[in-house]
């Protein structure tokens, strides 16, 4: 009586029609309550042995698990405001739920290179060279000493 927006008593008038068989059909949940379903497919296949027809910006209650959800018909295809679903293998693409919130994903931590590990800056270059000119920054060099005599090492053969 809801889809047919009308009330117990009300008059209708019934006309007959002939529907394309649909290829494709977007939904819409209409509660959040629905990404909770755990097979989608299957409750949607089974629902859809319910309907012989589904028109466009219609509203259709399925029910699964005691909890009757929701589902806007967006889009149908082929392109007409109705198809018909009787033994037909229809596609179906579901829209994200009315109220559904993509959560934020975390920012990726850069990666740590060995130039950073290494604090060289890869910023600039020697001409004609590959090598970064500033790879010798911060190394250090030491004049040679002299050994005492008791770290030597003598070669004997």
């Amino acid at each position: 009586m809801r889809t047919l927006r009308s009330e117990e008593g009300d008059p209708i008038r019934i006309t007959g029609c002939e529907l394309q068989k649909g290829k494709l059909v977007k939904l819409r949940a209409q509660t959040v309550d629905f990404l909770d379903v755990s097979d989608p497919k299957a409750v949607l296949e089974q629902a859809f042995r319910n309907f012989s027809a589904l028109t466009q910006g219609d509203i259709i209650e399925i029910s699964y698990n005691t909890i009757v959800f929701g589902l806007l018909v967006m889009e149908t295809k082929p392109g007409s405001e109705g198809i018909s679903v009787l033994d037909t293998d229809l596609e179906v693409d579901l829209a994200a739920p009315v109220g559904h919130v993509e959560p934020e994903r975390p920012k990726a931590a850069p990666q740590t290179t060995m130039a950073s590990k290494l604090n060289i800056d890869l910023s600039s270059s020697t001409p004609g060279s590959s090598r970064p000119s500033s790879s010798m920054v911060g190394i250090s060099y030491r004049k040679a000493e002299a050994a005492s005599e008791g770290s030597k090492i003598f070669r004997t053969e």
